[in-house]
């Protein structure tokens, strides 16, 4: 083997991508690395499950993500509510509401308190949208967390709220950076 390829292997095979001890077991941080990989394949087969779930409904996933924000909301919320929900920009949420609003779906409404912010809400049809979606919803939701007791969905709750919020944290701070 050439020294270049030599080097280059020895080099990645000591670059570690986790410095916390209690996730490295003894020294092999594969475990650590496979909790990775399989937390970007459930939030990529979410969203894929989102897409095919919403297809059939005329929906975009990112629409369908809007309307149940909206919907589980409950108080006619701005654009910043909802994207800070969604934890994505108010410029998404804006584009999605005004395909939403042009489907007759949602209504934009002047912000009493805020004359520059819009506030939004449901239609009847975008109501009766919500309520035709529910066995959908139903549906997928029963399968994908058949084997998982409500304490198991308190305990992953509150580790990917965790995931959540330092990410969030070290993502403001890169954007800082720029």
């Amino acid at each position: 083997m050439s020294k270049a390829k030599n080097a280059g292997k020895k080099r990645s095979a000591n670059a570690r991508s986790v410095g916390i001890e209690a996730l490295v077991a003894g020294g092999d941080e594969r475990a650590f690395r496979d909790f990775m990989s399989d937390i970007f394949a459930a939030a990529a087969t979410m969203q894929n499950l989102r897409r095919v779930t919403a297809k059939p409904f005329g929906l975009s996933s990112t629409e369908l993500a809007v309307m149940m924000a909206v919907a589980k909301i409950n108080s006619d919320p701005s654009i910043r509510r909802i994207a800070d929900h969604l934890h994505v920009s108010a410029s998404n949420v804006t584009a999605d509401v005004s395909k939403l609003v042009k489907a007759k779906y949602l209504i934009k409404l002047p912000d009493p308190e805020d004359a520059r912010a819009l506030k939004v809400a449901l239609t009847s049809k975008g109501a009766e949208l919500i309520q035709d979606l529910a066995p959908a919803l139903r549906a997928v939701n029963d399968r994908i967390f058949a084997n998982m007791s409500s304490k198991d969905m308190m305990t992953l709750t509150q580790l990917l709220r965790q995931v959540i919020v330092e990410g969030g944290k070290l993502v403001s701070a890169k954007a800082g950076e720029d």
